[in-house]
């Protein structure tokens, strides 16, 4: 299973993963629909996911699955794959169903040649992975291109900043962006970049979408990437402009998993190949991928159990706290948050990253305050509520 999904990098919790455009209702159903729930969705793609696994080739690998996720985007309204994509997340079933719902929203789009309602349907499920592949579908089929980068940067300004929406909403739209980006210019990781550099605003969100297409492990793309290196494990991060190197340390923590074979406890000694002042990106990272994968509340804290110090590990347990919201919202959210904090070796420290999440992801006073009623501990729902 592909190690380190989308996350939230931005230190201080001005910004956390999930995308909506919330421009537009529900009008288009799949002209070929034949019939199932989700139900019969999940089965669809878990049956059909199996053609994949195997191959010996990473770029046979992605055709196949890219094959699959249109079989099931002619076969299911697009609602009722997420419904059944939410099933197998539920279920822990093993496989690349980020990378998987990246081409399903992108099918999606090319069908309806809307990014408002693909967006206006979308779900956190499975990392937030749908709000990414339709940003980055909508770049690949609508005809941007580099060579006209000022309807490009046009398009870049005004698809996200305007929308209707929380700063969740526009930043994980951005986050498509730069996947997008990567795609149109061949992997090419600095200029992806200075085209992020472009936006007047969430800037890293952008920066994520490009390091996370950029390194294995965290990527969608099916062709080698140009800027990794398995010599000098801290490339590019090491060469990149100052303002681009946080996120970079985020997401190289996925190519130093890859290189360890998707093994918690080896990735976690790579980690102390990072500069001391950007350790602690990759023990966070540890939390979200790892530990957000694991099903058991009281087991997800293992894998951050030989980080060598409580710092570390309560890093990693706070990137556990953040990949809930990257694959539900409301109040399946919290829930789920708080059934992980109480049975937490750092409880309160838990719940006091669950109040930031909040605070940070949920605009509406009325429904955080709701929402932050959920959190025993006085001092986190305070937090939380104001």
């Amino acid at each position: 299973m592909r190690f380190l999904r989308q996350k939230n990098i931005h230190r201080k919790r001005s910004i956390l993963g999930a995308v909506l455009f919330a421009l537009a209702i529900f009008i288009f159903m799949a002209l070929q629909y034949k019939g199932g729930d989700g139900v019969e969705a999940a089965s669809f793609m878990r049956n059909s996911y199996g053609q994949c696994e195997g191959r010996s080739l990473e770029r046979e690998f992605y055709d196949c699955l890219e094959r699959v996720a249109g079989e099931a985007n002619d076969r299911f309204p697009f609602t009722t794959n997420l419904a059944g994509l939410a099933i197998l997340q539920e279920e822990g079933a093993d496989g690349n169903w980020h990378d998987f719902l990246h081409y399903v929203a992108a099918y999606h789009y090319r069908d309806t040649q809307d990014v408002a309602i693909v967006l206006s349907e979308c779900t956190p499920v499975f990392f937030s992975a749908c709000y990414h592949g339709a940003v980055s579908g909508y770049m690949r089929y609508s005809g941007l291109s580099l060579e006209n980068e000022a309807a490009l940067t046009d398009f870049m300004g005004a698809a996200c900043i305007s929308l209707e929406g929380d700063s969740l909403t526009k930043s994980q739209c951005v986050h498509g962006i730069g996947h997008g980006l990567m795609l149109l210019t061949a992997g090419e990781l600095t200029q992806s970049l200075a085209l992020c550099d472009t936006l007047s605003e969430y800037t890293e969100s952008c920066y994520a979408g490009v390091f996370m297409e950029n390194f294995p492990g965290s990527s969608t793309a099916p062709h080698p990437s140009k800027y990794i290196s398995d010599t000098n494990l801290l490339y590019p991060c090491d060469i990149v402009e100052q303002r681009h190197a946080p996120t970079c340390y985020s997401f190289l923590t996925s190519y130093l998993s890859y290189l360890a074979e998707f093994d918690p406890v080896r990735t976690i000694e790579m980690c102390t190949v990072y500069p001391v002042e950007y350790r602690y990106y990759c023990y966070e990272a540890i939390g979200t991928g790892y530990g957000g994968s694991i099903r058991a509340m009281e087991q997800k804290e293992s894998v951050c159990a030989t980080i060598p110090t409580e710092q570390g590990r309560r890093e990693c347990t706070r990137g556990i706290v953040y990949s809930f919201a990257d694959r539900f919202s409301g109040t399946a959210e919290i829930g789920k948050v708080t059934e992980f904090c109480s049975v937490s070796i750092f409880s309160d420290y838990c719940y006091e990253q669950a109040a930031y999440m909040l605070r940070s992801g949920e605009p509406d006073v009325t429904v955080r305050r709701s929402m932050c009623d959920s959190i025993p501990i006085q001092s986190a729902r305070s937090l939380c509520e104001n």
